[in-house]
């Protein structure tokens, strides 16, 4: 019998494998290999986008704090400070377009493959109808205002701050004609292009809120069909199809609240730090914008303190506090934009002028309601008046 053989007997053979089976025994078993650490991006990505810890309480409510003192600065000193607010500023708005449109593709995608069709109908009849009507000459309204406010934008890059305090045409804020006039400094000065620059914040607000309605609808468990169905219901707003057309900044106001709102939704259906981020900067650009947009703040003021109450009797510490401080940082940026701006769209009143208010109100309610006079059908007015008085007293679920 050869040495590499084992015996015939069946006990003499488990004799000899014995030793060589306690060896094996007494080796310890072979451990997977751990899984490599997360990386930078990913940890800072799970950061943003993580459910909302203490930690993201401390950092918005710092920045806020920051934000709010560097807009102090930048209107009272200027200087450096000015410089930063206005790279600050630029910085947000280039993120808040990343994330818009990283959301929208991805959930355009997902529509595609889950085959909803509402989706893929609706969205691409909707911008192919305002991009109709931007090319529509015989609708379009182009007039000196546009002209004087890009160029007013286009002045703005030959200073180191962009004019980020400053004022411009008919006094109104600087900085909402630095972000218009960012289509005509890349792409030439073109009617397209100016065309463009009043219309693109716009077209990312539908963006952004067919996201944050599709993920609401989700959560919730209602039809697939809303946000689509949404967006389109923008076209029946006469404010929104004439004061598109204008292509200057009477929209902003619209376009960069239904951000804030959007935003906010998102917030609402996934608490996390990143839409808590994007409402900060809305607030930021609101406070710079067109008249109107001082009052969407103040709606931001009540909503969010509203939510902050409601999270504190729930013992809900750290929502509660993020939305306080947002509820907070929209009264400091409202209460610079309007009193610290020098911006000449507004005054303190005199008696004669809250009288001729008051009758501007009225007349614009008798518009409203009585549709007297108008242009177009009022009789939608009592549906919608119903449907805003529901949804703030939040009877809408």
């Amino acid at each position: 019998m050869s040495d590499l053989q084992l015996p015939d007997d069946p006990a003499a053979r488990e004799a000899a494998t014995e030793p060589a089976a306690q060896e094996a025994a007494a080796e310890p078993a072979a451990q997977p290999a751990p899984a490599p650490p997360p990386d930078a991006v990913a940890r800072f990505r799970s950061f943003l986008a993580g459910p909302l810890r203490p930690i993201h309480l401390n950092v918005l409510a710092a920045l806020c704090a920051g934000w709010v003192l560097l807009e102090f600065l930048a209107h009272k000193v200027g200087g450096p400070f000015s410089v930063l607010a206005a790279q600050l500023w630029m910085m947000g708005w280039v993120a808040v377009i990343a994330s818009i449109l990283w959301r929208f593709v991805r959930d355009f995608v997902s529509d595609f493959i889950e085959g909803n069709w509402t989706t893929l109908v609706a969205m691409p009849l909707l911008f192919f109808l305002l991009v109709r009507a931007a090319a529509d000459f015989d609708k379009v309204v182009i007039g000196q205002d546009a002209l004087q406010q890009i160029k007013a934008g286009l002045d703005s890059f030959r200073v180191s701050d962009w004019n980020y305090t400053g004022t411009a045409f008919l006094g109104y804020p600087n900085r909402q004609y630095v972000l218009a006039a960012l289509a005509p400094l890349l792409f030439g000065r073109t009617l397209g292009a100016l065309q463009a620059g009043f219309a693109y914040p716009f077209f990312l607000a539908i963006l952004a809120l067919f996201s944050a309605l599709r993920a609401t609808a989700r959560a919730e468990n209602l039809p697939r069909s809303l946000p689509a169905v949404a967006c389109l219901s923008f076209l029946v707003f006469p404010y929104v199809t004439e004061y598109y057309l204008y292509f200057e900044h009477t929209l902003f106001p619209l376009c960069f609240l239904t951000m804030a709102i959007a935003f906010w939704l998102r917030l609402r259906v996934r608490p996390s730090l990143l839409p808590a981020l994007g409402l900060l900067w809305t607030v930021v650009m609101l406070a710079g914008c067109y008249t109107p947009a001082l009052g969407a703040l103040a709606l931001i003021v009540a909503v969010t303190g509203a939510r902050s109450l409601h999270f504190a009797r729930r013992k809900e510490g750290v929502a509660s506090g993020i939305q306080a401080a947002l509820c907070l940082a929209a009264a400091g940026f409202m209460g610079i934009g309007a009193f610290l701006a020098r911006r000449g769209d507004i005054a303190a009143p005199r008696t004669e002028e809250v009288s001729g208010s008051l009758e501007a109100a009225l007349e614009g309610y008798r518009i409203f309601f009585l549709n007297r006079p108008a242009v177009f059908a009022g009789i939608l007015a009592i549906p919608i008046a119903l449907w805003i008085i529901l949804s703030l007293a939040g009877r809408l679920g």
